[in-house]
């Protein structure tokens, strides 16, 4: 998979979080609705994410391109005992930014001392992220499962 220049990936700082939220967050909804989510059931999840993320126990990390500027993927992820996990990847035309905002995350995790990066999502981002290096790891049920790549 290539990298793409007109895309960065960035780690949003918890005191950037109110400006930020907003412009992430519909991305979030999109996704919820496509997995057919009950909009309260998305809603909570969402609301406990900023919360946490505004508290630093998340990281809330956008994909913007460059041009023209817009930010068009975002994901949250955990720091957890033995990795980073991504939760709630959401953007469209993946191809094009998925590269950059998988080393963001490797890198992050790497720094934190990490030795794996572990997604949890649909089978499809599976199929996406093979390609970095992920292989799945554990079935959630018929159409999620955990996906993990070691930090390089």
């Amino acid at each position: 998979m290539q990298s793409n220049p007109k895309y960065e990936a960035i780690c949003v700082p918890p005191g950037l979080m109110q400006a930020m939220w907003p412009v992430a967050m519909p991305l979030f909804v999109y996704g919820a609705w496509q997995r057919r989510e009950p909009p309260e059931e998305a809603g909570a999840q969402l609301k406990e994410a900023f919360e946490r993320c505004k508290a630093g126990t998340y990281q809330l990390w956008v994909c913007i391109c460059t041009e023209p500027r817009s930010i068009r993927a975002a994901c949250i992820t955990e720091v957890q005992d033995d990795a980073v996990v991504i939760y709630g990847l959401a953007g469209s035309d993946h191809d094009l930014w998925v590269q950059q905002l998988d080393k963001a995350v490797g890198d992050f995790a790497k720094a934190e001392g990490k030795k794996a990066v572990r997604f949890n999502g649909r089978n499809g981002w599976g199929r996406v992220l093979e390609g970095n290096g992920y292989h799945a790891v554990r079935k959630i049920n018929e159409h999620h499962s955990v996906f993990e790549r070691a930090v390089s």
